[in-house]
């Protein structure tokens, strides 16, 4: 992950952090899960870089969501109520 390098890959904030690491793979592997091969021996790398470049993905549109709702004003704790509301009423 070091050697891939930002935007896919780890900058130097992870070398000391191997809580954010594992929040990392969690993210990467956990809700998707990685197809294995040889009795859950091996992976593809197509695989995890499809699942690396989906987390990548949504960590660009969430920084997105904040900076429009800072935009407007709101404060974290606001936007986060906001968007509770907003997926409340759009299951309705």
């Amino acid at each position: 992950m070091f050697e891939l390098q930002p935007p896919l890959g780890w900058d130097d904030t992870y070398k000391d952090s191997p809580e954010k690491q594992e929040r990392f793979f969690l993210m990467a592997t956990g809700s998707s899960g990685i197809k294995t091969y040889s009795e859950d021996s091996e992976i593809q790398f197509n695989n995890v870089l499809d699942n690396i470049t989906l987390v990548y993905v949504i960590q660009q549109e969430v920084a997105k969501a904040i900076a429009v709702k800072k935009e407007m004003g709101m404060h974290s704790s606001e936007f986060l109520d906001s968007s509770q509301a907003e997926s409340s009423e759009s299951s309705e």
